[in-house]
């Protein structure tokens, strides 16, 4: 499945508040821990968060190394530095945004989010004159956002596959014409398809050399 980019990169906030969220737990638990509370609603809080702590922590350090692979990043290595300090590790890694775009693909990103910002203004313009309202501005932020991310994906996909075509391409036939060699996959004299192997043509007979 092809990747897909985003005009606006999201970031994983769920990792951002997971993290914030075990920050607050354990600074509740080291706080709580070793002191003589005597209210009961204390004592069951502590203890709940004591049990929710290891299981939440296990689950995003393997959602971590998820994130990690989608973001092209060592993914063992964010494995173990969530594992040490997981709850910071955490807000580091949702902080980063989803696009991790390769650089030969971000003139095409520039150029749509040129696009957007120049399209989004004049919209934006009209919501502070209050020509439209709030709903109708996100409606139109939003299709303007679908109809130039879709070009833009496909713009990069196009890129891509004529890359790959590229790479895989067999290299052209050489042939000599008046002591010049000029590059064919076909014989120039009659469309006959060449073999890398052909001395002359099979159809009309010019000498390749």
């Amino acid at each position: 499945m092809a990747k897909k980019y985003f005009l606006k990169p999201k970031k994983n906030r769920d990792l951002i508040i997971v993290g914030i969220l075990l920050i607050i737990i354990n600074t509740f638990i080291l706080i709580t821990s070793g002191k003589d509370y005597h209210s009961s609603v204390i004592n069951v809080i502590s203890a709940v968060f004591s049990i929710l702590f290891f299981p939440l922590g296990i689950y995003y350090v393997v959602r971590s190394g998820i994130v990690a692979y989608k973001l092209n990043k060592p993914v063992l290595l964010w494995i173990l530095i969530s594992i040490f300090i997981f709850p910071l590790s955490f807000i580091m890694l949702g902080n980063k945004e989803t696009n991790n775009m390769d650089k030969e693909f971000e003139n095409i990103y520039r150029k749509y989010r040129d696009k957007y910002f120049s399209e989004i203004e004049k919209h934006k313009i009209s919501y502070i004159k209050n020509e439209i309202n709030k709903k109708q501005f996100s409606d139109i932020e939003n299709e303007i956002i679908k109809r130039l991310e879709n070009g833009m994906n496909k713009e990069i996909h196009n890129k891509i596959i004529k890359k790959e075509e590229h790479i895989n391409k067999k290299p052209e036939k050489e042939v000599v014409i008046k002591g010049k060699k000029i590059n064919y996959n076909n014989c120039p004299a009659c469309g006959q398809k060449l073999s890398e192997t052909d001395k002359e043509c099979p159809e009309c007979g010019l000498f390749i050399g």
